[in-house]
């Protein structure tokens, strides 16, 4: 980076590149937390589309993925300690999204909370293949089988060149400012 003589005293450059400095960490932590909440809004990660939604509910027809109550995306968060900084998913949807970041399976016990959630689903659905759907999984909860439902992986954070690229350029932006 070429020096420019801004017509400050060496004092005054070295104090606003300090200053610039300790800025920095809040500006880069905005700048990464951003970066994957539009991974929210693209529905992929690094240009790879997530997978689509299986389509037998006819009210998720049309809607974004990840944002049925939106839990997840505010759940998204940084911290700044010094000059670290993290970015994570906050409590008690951490566990949530780390299905959905690395894809898994579900297994659902038969318990009578399941079994209601089931039937209330059944009867508020609108469309047939729908209402059968609910239906049979209410059916084998009350036979006392478990479920096993497979998440696909819809990675929405990560190491990311793209990122990485993007706080490189912010660095070097907030130096040249003060320079």
């Amino acid at each position: 980076m070429p020096i420019r003589h801004s017509g400050k005293s060496p004092q005054q450059q070295i104090k606003e590149i300090k200053t610039a400095i300790k800025a920095l960490p809040v500006k880069l932590a905005n700048t990464a937390l951003n970066h994957f909440l539009n991974n929210f809004n693209t529905e992929s990660f690094e240009g790879k589309k997530w997978k689509e939604r299986n389509a037998w509910a006819v009210r998720n027809t049309g809607r974004k993925l990840l944002r049925d109550t939106g839990t997840l995306y505010r759940a998204m968060t940084k911290q700044v300690n010094g000059m670290s900084i993290r970015v994570f998913v906050a409590p008690p949807a951490d566990k949530y999204g780390t299905l959905h970041n690395d894809g898994g399976t579900v297994t659902i016990k038969p318990n009578s909370k399941s079994i209601k959630f089931f039937w209330a689903k059944y009867y508020a659905a609108t469309s047939g293949v729908e209402k059968s759907r609910w239906k049979a999984m209410a059916l084998a909860m009350q036979s006392g089988k478990s479920m096993t439902i497979k998440m696909p992986q819809r990675k929405f954070m990560g190491n990311s060149p793209q990122l990485f690229a993007k706080l490189k350029a912010k660095i070097e932006t907030e130096l040249n400012k003060v320079a």
